[in-house]
């Protein structure tokens, strides 16, 4: 089978299964993006392995459709921060950054407390594996956030801004500490100075999207819809 094929395929399976379990997700009062995100593991490496299939898998390279998946994924991201934009109201965002500030430092703190007391009672030792496992427990998700809230119809709030803005605190909060506890030896001023520097653009660059998306359309136009 030809790779163009094979991508076509593909793109058929991953889109259609991504959009019934989001149906389904929404009938069930679920964001449509937990359907997703369920069909994902689902068709992933953990049960189904679809990009493992003799129909997907391509002879000329050990990796196969991989690369190309990551790439797409990559893509949506940007794109779906991009639709973001045209929801957010920057002026709004700006405003709560204390507020989004001490509910990142909580998102942070309460799942590392959580996480590591969970780790010790079921027998790990608090240094520094539990302590690792309240950490992992910080993560969170930008792009999930946005499009949670983009089916709420919240993003224009200031909730959503709230929302919006811890959670880009917390991804900056929750590398620091998986970073730092990647490589204890390395000093935190420096570790902040480097994976901070990192975020920041990220940062960054994820405002200049929200700020370029909402540029688009006014405060008082109609929600955009898929």
């Amino acid at each position: 089978m030809s790779h163009s094929l094979q991508v076509i395929l593909l793109l058929m399976v991953v889109v259609a299964a991504a959009k019934l379990a989001g149906a389904l997700a929404a009938r069930l009062h679920q964001p449509s993006v937990f359907g997703e995100i369920l069909v994902g593991v689902l068709l992933g490496p953990s049960f189904l392995n679809i990009l493992g299939w003799p129909l997907f898998v391509s002879t000329g390279s050990d990796a196969g459709l991989l690369p190309l998946v990551q790439d797409m994924a990559h893509i949506g991201v940007l794109l779906l921060m991009f639709v973001a934009g045209l929801e957010t109201d920057v002026v709004q965002l700006r405003h709560v950054g204390r507020v989004a500030f001490w509910v990142a430092f909580g998102g942070v703190l309460l799942p590392l407390i959580g996480g590591a007391a969970v780790g010790v009672v079921f027998g790990l030792p608090l240094y520094w594996e539990a302590i690792f496992v309240g950490t992992i427990l910080t993560a969170t998700s930008v792009s999930i956030s946005a499009q949670t809230l983009l089916e709420l119809g919240a993003l224009r709030t200031r909730e959503g801004a709230t929302i919006l803005g811890a959670a880009v605190i917390d991804d900056v909060m929750g590398i620091v500490l998986l970073s730092k506890l990647e490589r204890p030896q390395i000093e935190m001023g420096t570790l902040i100075v480097r994976v901070g520097g990192h975020q920041l653009l990220q940062i960054f660059l994820l405002f200049h999207r929200l700020t370029v998306g909402s540029s688009l359309v006014g405060k008082n136009e109609q929600p955009f819809s898929f």
